[in-house]
């Protein structure tokens, strides 16, 4: 888990999306979705600040989750990209 924040945990899950992205040999610009689950009390903002630093401001349309929890007890949020390639 990188961090135990919104901001931390938000930046290192596009990260982690972009990586993913790269190993298909797609970019940020193929992705045509983001669905961002969120541990209810967390403050979107924070993640909409990671969001700007390591997404950029690609037009992106972005649908928010708020859940009771999520797998692991220590993560506040998990976000899924859909791509067309």
């Amino acid at each position: 888990m990188a961090g135990s924040t919104m901001r931390e945990q938000s930046k290192q899950a596009l990260r982690n999306v972009i990586t993913a992205l790269e190993a298909a040999g797609a970019s940020r610009e193929n992705v045509t979705r983001l669905g961002i689950y969120m541990v209810q009390g967390q403050d979107v903002r924070e993640g909409f600040a990671a969001a700007q630093e390591v997404w950029g401001m690609h037009a992106t349309a972005i649908t928010g989750f708020f859940v009771a929890g999520l797998a692991r007890p220590d993560a506040l949020v998990e976000i899924e990209a859909t791509a067309a390639l």
